[in-house]
């Protein structure tokens, strides 16, 4: 499995169970989705191609934060 990268299409909130990213190239369910030093999975209902990635709670240890629309 090779990293992708991408943006966020959209500003994230700590409670946020989704993502809007700005390229869904290299998404997959159970994928892990980095943003800074947070860690997230990516849900089993994700459709391939969708830029609306579901995720699930902070898996790095960090919890989760806010981020602002066009973080890596």
């Amino acid at each position: 499995m090779s990293l992708a990268n991408t943006t966020l299409g959209a500003a994230k909130s700590a409670s946020d169970t989704f993502l809007k990213v700005a390229s869904a190239t290299g998404f997959a369910p159970g994928y892990l989705v980095r943003i800074g030093d947070e860690s997230y999975q990516v849900g089993k209902g994700y459709v391939s191609g969708s830029r609306s990635v579901p995720i699930g709670s902070e898996k790095g240890g960090t919890g989760a934060k806010d981020h602002a629309s066009g973080a890596q």
